[in-house]
């Protein structure tokens, strides 16, 4: 996960078939949308302790029967629940800030992460009457591109069955490290974390997709919102792994150097990938109108 927004941040289409029968045609029903079995939505209690910011549990998850979500805003949760990035979303001017609220949310059997994502949507349409429609638009963006001295890093090669990472970490422990102190987790799989000054980014068997990801929500931190788009040409797997220094990236006017790389440095010196700005047309999800308090259940 990365900071600030980044951590704070989260058109259903049905078809209806017809069948021919005997010479004559019949509509069969719309499959009925996911829903959350139940929904309990509470203002978040001023004096609450802050264990976590946003959502856990669900699907692929240690509780994949409960969805938990603290400090929520009806807006963190658009970009998961349609399938976009956050810097892909366009909020009304008036939109402001929402209070916060807490979430238990009942996941019904046997649900896919596919199907909460429509789980959410109905949620946001129902009781913050959420209405969004998809554009186009020209915007400035970030394109991650190959440097002058080429790419660096190896192609992933994978693992043999009974290595390290296919061993689940238990429940609030750190992963095994590997020799160069990067976690070993699961191919596919990515991880950001920090060691005393230093930030790691580490992805197994990763993509460039994976990677703008990451850099999207890092270089938006302080400043505004854009998409980092893949113009690498490079589609294959890789062994990813970047450290950098976060205080290299905001330096302290009138103060010392920092130590370290910053993260757009390390990029290139240690991946050989550059960061350029360019413009690009992005579909973007326009929010139309969203309600700060919920309806009643």
């Amino acid at each position: 996960m990365v900071e600030g927004m980044a951590q704070r941040h989260f058109v259903v289409l049905f078809a209806i078939g017809q069948l021919l029968v005997t010479g004559t045609t019949h509509a069969q029903p719309a499959a009925a949308q996911p829903e959350f079995e139940v929904v309990s939505i509470k203002p978040m209690p001023a004096d609450a302790q802050v264990n976590f910011y946003g959502c856990r549990g669900g699907p692929g998850s240690n509780d994949p029967g409960h969805i938990n979500c603290s400090h929520w805003q009806p807006t963190q949760t658009i970009a998961m629940a349609y399938g976009v990035s956050f810097t892909q979303i366009s909020l009304p001017k008036t939109t402001g800030a929402a209070p916060e609220y807490q979430i238990d949310a009942k996941v019904p059997a046997g649900s896919t992460k596919e199907d909460v994502k429509l789980m959410w949507q109905h949620f946001l349409e129902e009781r913050f009457k959420l209405k969004v429609h998809r554009e186009n638009r020209e915007i400035p963006v970030y394109e991650l591109i190959v440097g002058k001295s080429g790419f660096k890093e190896k192609e992933w090669v994978d693992r043999k069955p009974g290595d390290p990472a296919d061993v689940p970490t238990e429940r609030g422990t750190f992963p095994k490290r590997d020799k160069d102190g990067y976690p070993i987790i699961p191919a596919g799989k990515t991880m950001g974390f920090f060691t005393g000054g230093t930030a790691h980014f580490v992805a197994p068997g990763g993509t460039m997709k994976q990677l703008a990801g990451m850099l999207e929500g890092r270089l938006s931190i302080g400043g505004a919102p854009r998409p980092v788009i893949d113009a690498t040409g490079l589609t294959g797997k890789y062994d990813i792994k970047l450290t950098w220094s976060p205080q290299a990236d905001n330096p302290q006017a009138g103060g010392a150097a920092p130590e370290g790389e910053s993260m757009l440095e390390a990029l290139e010196s240690q991946l050989g990938l550059k960061i350029r700005q360019g413009k690009a047309s992005v579909e973007m999800l326009v929010v139309d109108r969203i309600e700060k308090v919920p309806t009643d259940n």
